[in-house]
């Protein structure tokens, strides 16, 4: 009995937490994990409080079925939050509170969005690639970019300072093309740096070559015409 509650606890809350979801957060789910055929009818979004998953199941199906048999229906949601990735590139979102659950994510990519504020990401621990292009982000120190970061693109924002990656020693490749940044002196002690994409910004070409000097094995691209220019920093 203890196991079935906390089953339906589990079952209620996380069903609360789908319902308080945006439309559009929705539809960046269902779409892009190929969640439609679990969800895909308004009845399986319609969640009782106090329902048990016996009881929801035989709601939805029709019959009833032993706990034994059960297959949990929170296995859906478990799966939703141990999500690894997700790409909402240019979609309009003000606000990523919505992934706050998401501990286990590994890859954002929110550029072209309207976020500003990323400290909510900062319970993924692990989070590896990071794309912020064309984002309204002008101060990363406000951004929160997690430390464990290893790809970065805040290309075509407003940027000027990079000082916050100094707390980002694992970052591999990172895409300021197009921003305001003035300096890459933050990025000196960086030595796994191993890609910089910086063309069509406002450094000049003397801190560029002092940051060649500095970095002799890091492919750096400051010019768009240069064939690597169309290299994408998040492509193994």
């Amino acid at each position: 009995m203890k196991n079935e509650r906390a089953i339906g606890e589990h079952t209620v809350l996380l069903g609360t937490w789908w319902q308080n979801l945006s439309t559009l957060w929705k539809e960046v789910l269902l779409i892009n994990y190929h969640l439609e055929t679990a969800l895909d009818q308004d009845q399986k979004m319609q969640f009782i409080p106090g329902e048990t998953p016996q009881t929801r199941y035989t709601r939805l199906i029709g019959h009833p079925i032993s706990l034994s048999d059960w297959i949990v229906d929170d296995t859906l949601l478990l799966k939703i939050i141990s999500l690894k990735k997700i790409d909402c590139f240019g979609v309009s979102f003000t606000s990523c509170a919505g992934l706050a659950p998401f501990t286990q994510l590994e890859e954002f990519y929110c550029g072209e969005s309207l976020i500003e504020d990323l400290a909510v990401i900062q319970n993924s621990a692990g989070l590896k690639n990071l794309c912020l292009f064309g984002s309204p982000i002008e101060n990363l120190n406000k951004a929160n970019i997690p430390k464990s970061i290893k790809r970065l693109c805040i290309g075509g924002t407003k940027v000027t300072r990079l000082d916050a990656l100094k707390e980002c020693p694992d970052l591999q490749r990172l895409s300021i093309i197009n921003s305001g940044v003035l300096s890459l002196s933050p990025l000196d002690n960086l030595t796994k740096l191993e890609m910089l994409k910086c063309f069509g910004g406002q450094l000049s070409g003397d801190e560029i070559d002092q940051f060649k000097k500095k970095h002799p094995t890091c492919l750096v691209i400051n010019s768009e015409s240069d064939p690597l220019s169309q290299i994408d920093i998040f492509a193994d």
